[in-house]
């Protein structure tokens, strides 16, 4: 029979049972606080957490969570891909499984169909005690805004060096103009030459009026280029810009498909409008090469139409414009059409839907500046599979446009003495042989230093001073300076294939009457030399 315990051996092991209860609500209040804290640290979180078992049930997800689960949602613990996806099945393939499996991290960038938010997926597992999988846990973060700041960022980027090679062409186009302006000047001043030795009417004479086209074509497309990288300002004139569409037309018919078919519906009698006729020949061309790319595949029909319109009875359509005659000018193909973003997006600058290598992304946006820049507008109609139709409306003006004059009034002559410097000997041979055939006499130079000796030595038996801008040793605008300095009413014309420095302004604040550009015809020649003479013997007079 065992020894029943005494009251002292009672009193100790209440004593004992007293410290354990102490001890274990200690450990139980310890244990809450813990819970609660994590609890509170989970829910804290700003980003979504939840934690899934191997059915991908959802067991725990912190309060942000909630925006995805109702509370009677997670007493269900719904499946994620219920929840996430709006699916009755797994995902394939699905990144929670591949973590179950291999007991590695995952992470990854998901965009949800649903609702267009990008998140980061960051998927850890969670081991027992014999290490085996048994739940895992995500930590899913909203990164929409800064996958968008990124994606700016390196549009931004893209644009600075889109802006720096544009920069660099548009540097390159100067010195290719300078020297592209030379050559044409040789080829349309000894084309002109030359005609004057053929029979009127003559088939040689017909032949030399096509290369003539061709030059002064060129000539045009030198100054598009120029205008294009901002180094030649814009130089409206009343314009018959029924001329202008059939000119492109015929580019156009040599450089876009044959797949495609140009159809055109064009006023016989459209109003004038004022407008620099490079850059309208730029707008035309931009949207017909455009939408000659939207057919490239399966070719088309590429629409060219220019209309009268008088937005008297119009303007509700177009309330931005003033009321009064405006040419309406269509550009319409039966290509790939475009969806409201890309409409939304075709004016900005480098903004474009082609492949590297295939497009600026400047050609829309320039032709917007041009529109606008001649008080117009341009509107877009476009649907994804149902081709593109813009429409520029132009101010027309009154009046009739003057014709040019250069078969109805014989060349101005003259029997002064012309000092002529221009460091191309081609150039100066052929404007040696024009000025002589206008009656003047002429003392040529190749050199602007050999030239300054000469008029030091000469200088009262000088009448007028052609120079060429650029040249070695001393440039155009230097040697008329130091012709001044001897003479100071010598009348002096300046004359360059390019200048990014020399304004007309600027030529005659340092005493230059007059300022041309290359490449010169022998009319504009012969017509400024006469208008620089002339005010001279009115001032003597």
């Amino acid at each position: 029979m065992s020894q029943k315990p005494t009251y002292e051996e009672l009193e100790q092991r209440v004593r004992e049972l007293e410290i354990e209860y102490a001890r274990l609500k200690q450990a139980e209040k310890e244990f809450r606080q813990s819970e609660s804290l994590l609890r509170n640290t989970f829910s804290a979180i700003p980003d979504l957490l939840t934690i899934h078992d191997r059915d991908l049930r959802i067991v725990l997800s912190n309060w942000h969570g909630h925006e995805y689960i109702t509370e009677k949602e997670r007493v269900k613990q719904p499946y994620c891909y219920e929840v996430y996806m709006h699916r009755d099945t797994p995902c394939e393939p699905c990144h929670a499984m591949e973590v179950f499996a291999t007991g590695k991290p995952k992470r990854l960038d998901m965009t949800n169909p649903v609702d267009g938010i990008t998140r980061e997926i960051n998927v850890y597992p969670i081991f027992d005690e014999a290490g085996e999988v048994v739940m895992i846990t995500e930590h899913i973060r909203d990164i929409t805004e800064r996958k968008r700041a990124v994606e700016e960022k390196e549009k931004l980027k893209a644009q600075l060096h889109q802006a720096e090679r544009m920069e660099a062409i548009g540097t390159l186009a100067g010195g290719i103009a300078h020297d592209f302006n030379n050559i044409l000047a040789a080829i349309i001043g000894y084309t002109e030459i030359a005609k004057t030795h053929m029979p009127e009417e003559s088939q040689a004479e017909a032949n030399l009026d096509e290369v003539l086209k061709a030059g002064n074509r060129a000539k045009d497309l030198v100054k598009q280029m120029l205008t294009f990288s901002r180094q030649r300002k814009a130089e409206p004139r009343p314009l018959e810009i029924n001329a202008v569409i059939k000119e492109t037309i015929k580019l156009l018919r040599a450089s876009i498909p044959t797949t495609i078919e140009i159809r055109k519906n064009i006023a016989k009698e459209a109003s004038k409008v004022m407008a620099d006729p490079t850059q309208i020949h730029q707008v035309l061309m931009n949207l017909c090469t455009n939408a000659a790319f939207a057919m490239s595949k399966e070719g088309g029909i590429l629409g060219i139409g220019l209309e009268n319109i008088d937005l008297k009875t119009d303007k509700p359509k177009y309330p931005d414009l003033r009321p009064g005659p405006y040419i309406r000018l269509t550009v319409s193909d039966t290509g790939t059409g475009m969806d409201e973003a890309v409409k939304a997006r075709i004016f900005d600058p480098f903004f474009t839907t082609k492949g590297p290598g295939e497009g600026t992304g400047l050609g829309l946006s320039v032709v917007h500046g041009i529109v606008k820049s001649h008080g117009g507008i341009i509107t877009v109609y476009s649907e994804p599979g149902k081709g593109a139709t813009f429409h520029v409306l132009l101010p027309g003006i009154e009046g009739k446009i003057a014709p040019d004059a250069e078969k109805a009034e014989p060349l101005p002559t003259g029997t002064e003495r012309i000092l002529l410097v221009d460091d191309e000997e081609a150039l100066v041979k052929m404007t040696d042989e024009m000025l002589k055939r206008l009656g003047y006499e002429v003392v040529s130079r190749t050199s602007s230093v050999e030239a300054l000796e000469v008029f030091r030595i000469q200088s009262d038996k000088f009448d007028l001073v052609i120079t060429d801008l650029t040249m070695p040793n001393m440039t155009g605008e230097q040697l008329a300076r130091e012709l001044i300095n001897i003479k100071r009413d010598i009348p002096i014309i300046l004359c360059t294939g390019y200048s990014q420095t020399m304004s007309d302004e600027q030529a005659k604040s340092v005493g230059i009457y007059g300022f041309v550009m290359k490449p010169m015809v022998m009319r504009e020649l012969a017509e400024t030399i006469r208008r620089v003479l002339d005010v001279e013997e009115r001032k003597d007079g």
